[in-house]
C-alpha cells in the first residue's frame, strides 16, 4: 500500500495539481498549500522515525534513527547536486520528447525511492526529496501534466486497497469514535486553522477560507497509520477508523469547499457567528493579490506561424500568453509563457483561457485542434485554428471555431478582419 501511494503523494503536493494552480493565485490557496507541505514533511520525518525505531533495543533504535537521518542528509545533498548539474541538461535535451521527459521524471522519483530504501530511510521521504528537486526545474509544468493520469490511477488503487483491507466489524465497534473524529476534522480543524492563521497575522476572510479548504484528513495520515499498524504500535482497528474518517471528511470537504466564499459571507453576517468572528483580528491583506488575467490572447504552438502571431498581437497592444510543449520555442517571446500540451486542461487553466479574448492555435495537429475547438466552444471563448489541410476547415467550423486559417500566409491581418466581421474583436 505504501509503495502505491508514494508517486501519488510526491506529485500531489510538489508537482501541483490543476486545482492547486488555481489556488496559488489566491492568498487562501497559498496558505493551504503551505500548511499541506509542512504537514507532509512532518509526517515523512515521523515515518522515518517509526521505521528506524522498530529495531528492537533502545541502543539499536537510537543507532537506527541516527543512521536514518544521515541517509536523509545524503539524499538531500545528492538531489541538490543533481538538479544543479546533470538533471537540467538531461531534461532540456529531452524537452522536445514529452514521452522521454515523462519516463526520466518517473525514473528519477523511483531512483530516490530505491536509494531511500537502501539507506534505511522512509521511502516517502525519499520521494518527497525527489519531488522537491523536480519542482525547481522549468520542466516541472510539463511533468505535472504528464503524470496527472498516473496520479489518479495510483490514488484509485490506493483507496481500493485501503477499502479491501478495512474490517467492517471494527468500523461498527468504533462508530462513536468515528463520529466524534469526523466532527473534529470537518468542524474543529477548520476552526483551529482559522484561529492560528489569524493570530499569525493573516487576514480573517482568507484564514477562514484556508481553514475550510483543510477540513479533511491527509492521505499521508493513512500511510502513517498503516506503518504504525505494521510495526505493532497500534491495533488494526485504527486503520479502519482512519479509512472511514478519510472517506467521510473528503466527501464532506468536496461539497463544502466550493461553497466556501458563500459560507464565509453568511458567517460574517450571522447573528451569532458574526460577533464570534469579530473576535479575530480583521487584518488587511498586506500583499497585493494577483488579479485574474482577462482580455488576453492565447496562442498555442510556437512554430513559425505561432511566433509570428505572438509578435504581431503584441505590437497591436494585446497581452499574449504563448503555449508550447518545448521550452526552447518559448524563449525570447514578448509574452507570458506556459509550457505544456493544449490537450491538457491544466494548461488551459494556467493560460487562463476561460477569460481570454481569443484563443489561436497555430498547431498542425488535427486531434489537438479539434479538442481545443471543442473546449473553447464549451468555455464560450472565441477560437481560431490552423487548418493546414483545407479539407478540415468545415469540420473545425462545425465544432464552433470562429475562424479558420488555411494557408500559413493567412495570418493576423486576415484573422483580425474575419473576427471583426463576427464581432469577436473590436
Amino acid at each position: 500500500m505504501v509503495e502505491v501511494e508514494v508517486p501519488f503523494r510526491i506529485l500531489r503536493h510538489l508537482l501541483v495539481h490543476a486545482d492547486d494552480l488555481v489556488l496559488q493565485d489566491r492568498l487562501e490557496g497559498r496558505l493551504a498549500i503551505g500548511i499541506l507541505l509542512v504537514q507532509d514533511v512532518v509526517v515523512a520525518v515521523l515515518l522515518t522515525l517509526l521505521a528506524a525505531a522498530g529495531t528492537g533495543t533502545q541502543a539499536s533504535a537510537l543507532e537506527g534513527i541516527a543512521s536514518a537521518f544521515a541517509g536523509v542528509a545524503a539524499l538531500v545533498v545528492l538531489a541538490w547536486v543533481s538538479v544543479r548539474t546533470l538533471v537540467p541538461r538531461l531534461l532540456a535535451w529531452l524537452t522536445p520528447s514529452p514521452e522521454g521527459l515523462f519516463v526520466v521524471g518517473l525514473a528519477w522519483v523511483f531512483a530516490f525511492i530505491v536509494a531511500a530504501e537502501t539507506l534505511h530511510v522512509s521511502i516517502e521521504l525519499g520521494a518527497l526529496i525527489a519531488g522537491v528537486a523536480l519542482a525547481q526545474l522549468p520542466q516541472s509544468g510539463e511533468l505535472r501534466s504528464r503524470v496527472h493520469p498516473l496520479v489518479d490511477l495510483f490514488l484509485a488503487v490506493f483507496f481500493v486497497g485501503l477499502g479491501v483491507g478495512m474490517d467492517p466489524g471494527a468500523v461498527l465497534r468504533q462508530g462513536v469514535a468515528i463520529a466524534g473524529l469526523s466532527l473534529f476534522v470537518v468542524i474543529g480543524k477548520p476552526v483551529i486553522v482559522t484561529v492560528l492563521l489569524s493570530i499569525a497575522g493573516q487576514p480573517r476572510r482568507e484564514s477562514l477560507l484556508a481553514g475550510i479548504t483543510l477540513g479533511q484528513v491527509s492521505e499521508f495520515s493513512l500511510i502513517l497509520g498503516a506503518v504504525a499498524a505494521g510495526s505493532g504500535l497500534v491495533g488494526g482497528d485504527v486503520l479502519s477508523v482512519l479509512g472511514l474518517l478519510a472517506l467521510v471528511s473528503i466527501t464532506t470537504s468536496s461539497i463544502v469547499v466550493p461553497l466556501g466564499p458563500a459560507l464565509v459571507e453568511r458567517a460574517e453576517s450571522g447573528r451569532f457567528t458574526g460577533p464570534l468572528l469579530s473576535l479575530l483580528p480583521a487584518r488587511p491583506v498586506f500583499e497585493e493579490e494577483k488579479p485574474p488575467r482577462t482580455g488576453h490572447v492565447v496562442v498555442v504552438g510556437m512554430n513559425a506561424l505561432g511566433r509570428g502571431l505572438v509578435h504581431q498581437f503584441t505590437e497591436r497592444g494585446h497581452e499574449v500568453v504563448a503555449v508550447d510543449t518545448d521550452l526552447r520555442k518559448l524563449e525570447g517571446l514578448p509574452a507570458v509563457v506556459v509550457q505544456g500540451s493544449a490537450n491538457d486542461p491544466e494548461v488551459l487553466v494556467a493560460a487562463e483561457a476561460e477569460r481570454a479574448l481569443l484563443v489561436v492555435s497555430a498547431l498542425q495537429i488535427e486531434d489537438t485542434n479539434l479538442l481545443l475547438t471543442r473546449r473553447c466552444e464549451d468555455m464560450g471563448v472565441p477560437v481560431s485554428v490552423h487548418a493546414f489541410d483545407p479539407s478540415l476547415a468545415d469540420e473545425f467550423l462545425g465544432l464552433g471555431a470562429d475562424q479558420v486559417m488555411i494557408p500559413k500566409l493567412d495570418g493576423l491581418r486576415t484573422l483580425e478582419t474575419r473576427l471583426r466581421e463576427r464581432g469577436v474583436m473590436g
